[in-house]
């Protein structure tokens, strides 16, 4: 009869866990005769994987993705020699252990999940190793009281129709939150207000609570698959909107569902409110959605004191070797056992590994040996590193080639250069332990702190450049490749616009239209103006457009969009610069006839949750500034490019400014008035 292995967990009977809860239970083996035994090992693991086919020309491409949250090894019975003989019997064996507070919830979906289960091995000489599986539920509970909410609102401007030459007017509508967080059995107020200018009849508005799944994937490149699913929805009776506007509640019922969930890379969970126009009209682009970004949580927002403030708990291999004293099976003198060293770092300071500059850094560094070895000394590294990195094509070896080269030659990676930048914000080496002799079996703690430097610049990842704090632990041993464990950590600073001067801004720009001098049709004038050049995320940037023109002119539409400018630096082979721009949002107004004279407009653009501006005075290799850019197209056979573009730089901060009613009238107002030789376009014929 082959030996019997089972896993039982006594402290849970549905085989649900939490973060930071701890797991304990009992491995029986039961044999029913005597068996020559090398091993019984006990393995808890908890892994991410995403994959899913897209089509790719005639065949498809898989994407992967995969990532380890937990994964650790506890010896529950060693033999002295290559095996022992173990008699006839029953044996339990048992085990505890911490799960740590950063593992995300068990999912499982169509194109990905996120599993944890015990493993079990028994093995023996010349034989099948018996394996025994058991999978565990992990459920996070996500505290609103831990999360920044506020008051969420979400605009929307369309123009219905075949614009210019069939309009059919516009629909301005608005679905504004009292609050962006929600748990189950809670209702959604949703204020929907609707602005009809055209008098189409909307046959119904729905209102959908929708349910957003992340895959993500490294493998063959990067790549996300997002796939939406309707939670639950609403839907209102027909209505007729005259050529004016209407306010209406809807108050959507949250039903049991995940928690919004974002600790893990592979897999991502998070919601948004719906709230869609069926339009009665025969035009496709009639039917129009406004998305409001949501969290659903499951404690609900409350006096922050009543909810039990846990210190953050992290599972080390130490914790495993606490447990081993619980086997039952005879052990002796390992004498030929496998060798083990475990180094791990651990924070106690710090909210989920995110500091700030000054902040002092306070953790231990756990070492758990399992047999007695010689160790030169224990080390810890502090590291603080920018890097930037991409690729151009060489211009000086692309203007000559031969046929052959043009023809078999076309894809050389000779003929780009690699720039490169580095730059080393912090570096310090602090030294735990110099025994420079033998440390016996067991665990050892060392304690460290260590206080961050005021000019360090946050953590930033981008496409071709990274900045990136790390804690690495070195034990090192004469003749022997050192062991190592590494901690990332996050840098975060807080730009507070009450230590900038912030100004009004206003921007001109003239343009003249038609063929000049022989045939003139006008000239155009816009401006733009800011009340202040400093919004922090969440904030509305009110921005007002002055518009005057000679002539009758028709805009076709209105764009202002909010654009990151991330500017990388290099220092090899020489000094050169690459810019990013990445739009962050957008408002787009339809078209309007303008007459002669001039009009007022005011266009209002959320700020959404984003990085804040950055200064070359922090890191000279990463810089990151944000710009205003108002884009206004007109319908004119004259130009070739019939736009006219304002740019006005803007500041992103953390800390809100002082109250625009403590500005002084005197106050100048900085003008960026575009005079140059490009300030007017004149066209030739």
């Amino acid at each position: 009869m082959p030996p019997k292995l089972e896993i039982i967990i006594t402290n849970s009977t549905d085989g649900i866990f939490y973060p930071g809860q701890e797991v304990i239970g009992d491995v029986i083996v039961t044999l029913r005769k005597s068996y020559n035994v090398s091993k019984l090992k006990l393995t808890i693991i908890g892994v991410g994987k995403a994959k899913w086919y897209e089509r790719q020309g005639r065949g498809s491409i898989a994407y992967k993705g995969k990532e380890r949250y937990l994964y650790s090894e506890l010896v529950l019975f060693q033999a002295d020699e290559k095996y022992k003989e173990v008699p006839t019997g029953t044996y339990s064996h048992g085990f505890a252990c911490v799960l740590p507070d950063t593992l995300p919830a068990s999912f499982e979906g169509k194109r990905g999940h996120v599993r944890y289960w015990l493993k079990a091995t028994l093995e023996r000489p010349w034989r099948q190793s018996k394996i025994y599986s058991l999978n565990f539920q992990l459920v996070r509970q996500l505290d609103l009281n831990n999360e920044i909410l506020m008051p969420v609102r979400s605009e929307l401007t369309k123009s219905l129709g075949y614009w210019p030459c069939v309009p059919s007017g516009v629909l301005y509508a608005s679905v504004e939150l009292p609050t962006s967080g929600f748990v189950p059995g809670q209702f959604i107020p949703a204020v929907i207000q609707v602005n009809n200018k055209g008098g189409n009849k909307i046959t119904q508005i729905v209102t959908m609570l929708v349910q957003k799944i992340s895959y993500n994937a490294r493998r063959p490149k990067v790549h996300q698959k997002v796939k939406r699913v309707v939670v639950c929805k609403s839907v209102t009776p027909e209505i007729t909107l005259p050529e004016g506007g209407v306010l209406a509640a809807e108050n959507l019922q949250v039903p049991w569902v995940l928690p919004t969930s974002s600790y893990s890379r592979v897999v991502e969970i998070g919601y948004e409110l719906v709230v869609e126009f069926e339009i009665d009209t025969c035009f496709f682009n009639a039917n129009q959605s406004v998305r409001v970004p949501v969290v659903i949580g499951v404690i609900p927002a409350r006096d922050a004191d009543t909810v039990e403030n846990n210190a953050l708990r992290v599972w080390t291999r130490f914790a495993w070797a606490k447990a081993a004293n619980r086997v039952l099976l005879p052990t002796g003198r390992c004498r030929r056992s496998r060798m083990r060293i475990k180094v791990e770092v651990i924070l106690t300071s710090g909210s989920d590994g995110v500091f700030y500059p000054g902040q002092e850094v306070i953790g231990e560094v756990i070492v758990g040996l399992t047999k007695t070895i010689k160790v030169s000394r224990v080390k810890l590294v502090i590291c603080g590193l920018g890097l930037t990195e991409w690729s151009e094509v060489d211009g000086r070896s692309a203007r000559f080639l031969t046929l052959e080269q043009f023809f078999f030659q076309a894809n050389d990676t000779s003929s780009s250069i690699t720039y490169n930048g580095k730059e080393r914000y912090m570096c310090s080496e602090l030294v735990l332990c110099q025994p420079n002799d033998f440390m016996t079996a067991g665990g050892y703690s060392y304690g460290f702190a260590c206080p961050l430097p005021v000019t360090l610049p946050a953590s930033f990842e981008g496409n071709d450049g990274s900045i990136r704090y790390s804690l690495t632990a070195i034990l090192e041993r004469p003749w022997k490749r050192s062991k190592s464990h590494s901690l990332d950590f996050q840098v975060t600073r807080q730009l507070s616009l009450n230590d900038d001067q912030l100004v009004p801004l206003k921007a001109n720009y003239t343009k003249t239209l038609g063929c000049w001098p022989c045939l003139a049709n006008g000239s155009l004038s816009m401006s733009v103006q800011l009340p202040t050049n400093g919004y922090v995320p969440g904030q509305i940037i009110p921005a007002q457009i002055i518009v005057s023109s000679r002539r009758n002119i028709k805009i076709r539409k209105v764009i202002t969009t909010l654009r990151q400018q991330t500017t990388y630096s290099a220092h090899t082979p020489k000094r050169r610069q690459r810019i990013e721009s990445t739009i962050i949002c957008q408002n787009v107004s339809p078209g309007i006839t303008l007459p002669e004279g001039g009009v007022l407009a005011e266009d209002n653009l959320q700020v959404p949750c984003m990085l804040p501006s950055t200064s070359s005075n922090h890191s000279k290799l990463i810089k990151v500034a944000y710009e205003l850019r108002v884009t206004m197209e007109i319908d004119s056979y004259f130009l070739q490019n019939p736009g006219i573009t304002l740019t006005i730089p803007i500041l992103i901060g953390t800390l809100t400014e002082r109250d625009a009613a403590d500005l002084s009238d005197n106050e100048s107002v900085h003008v960026w008035s575009l005079k140059s030789e490009n300030s007017k376009e004149d066209l030739h014929y």
